[in-house]
């Protein structure tokens, strides 16, 4: 799931997990509370996206906005692996 042993630095590489999907992102921003992160990432057409993350008390980053047990939009640090599931 996520790897929450490493501090979020901008450039670093991470992933995000939507569902069964995984996203292949960079930390854009590290807000100065080091909780929260802003990763980006562009599809294959060029367009960019971005999402914030937080931090939670569980030890989880979850997308801003959802529970904090909401794995299925959850971020990993440290690694930046893409893949989509076409089985849906």
């Amino acid at each position: 799931m996520t790897n929450n042993n490493q501090t979020p630095f901008v450039g670093m590489p991470c992933t995000a997990t939507t569902g069964s999907d995984q996203k292949a992102c960079r930390v854009l921003e590290v807000k100065r509370n080091g909780k929260t992160v802003v990763v980006g990432w562009e599809n294959y057409r060029g367009k960019q996206y971005k999402n914030t993350y937080t931090l939670r008390d569980n030890g989880n980053w979850i997308l801003k906005g959802e529970h904090k047990n909401y794995v299925t939009l959850s971020l990993e640090l440290g690694k930046a692996v893409s893949h989509m599931d076409r089985s849906f």
